[in-house]
């Protein structure tokens, strides 16, 4: 098992910014460990973070194995921290290439934050947000998943101040 650190992180990081193509627009994180990525990505370039992909942007994750996540973003330009030696060579493949399991600095808290964020990890971006917000056949499960996404902000703003006081 590799642990990895910050210090760790932001090299990658940098090597992440060198291949962002000229004309991106923007960065897109694929939830949760490529909304860490595009924040310190747009940190250190000054791009928006965007809530979704759009034309001309970066979709960004912290590591690619099957695949299968990635391939729902085929019309975007791809990256990635980490990959696996498995990983489909089409995408990602300049990605630090990694044959062990991965613990990020952002995977120490669980909880409801982490349902909501697989939900919406496993749904990708077909679906509006609003379709886990209203739960019509059980209307007390919209304050359950809310409370998630409360929670899941706060870990990453939680993670992000870590991450800024060691820079």
């Amino acid at each position: 098992m590799i642990t990895l650190f910050w210090q760790g992180i932001h090299q990658e990081i940098d090597k992440l910014c060198g291949r962002i193509p000229p004309d991106t627009s923007g960065i897109y994180g694929i939830p949760t460990g490529g909304s860490f990525v595009a924040l310190l990505v747009s940190h250190q370039t000054g791009l928006p973070v965007l809530d979704v992909p759009r034309n001309r942007c970066l979709v960004v994750d912290d590591l690619i194995d099957t695949g299968d996540t990635m391939r729902r973003f085929d019309k975007y330009a791809r990256d990635a921290l980490y990959r696996k030696p498995h990983s489909p060579i089409d995408l990602c493949p300049y990605a630090t290439q990694v044959d062990d399991w991965i613990t990020f600095p952002w995977e120490h808290d669980t909880g409801p934050a982490d349902a909501v964020t697989r939900l919406l990890e496993y749904d990708g971006p077909s679906r509006e947000l609003n379709h886990w917000l209203i739960l019509k056949d059980e209307p007390h499960k919209e304050t359950v998943i809310l409370d998630g996404i409360t929670q899941l902000r706060q870990i990453v703003e939680r993670a992000w101040w870590q991450y800024v006081t060691l820079v």
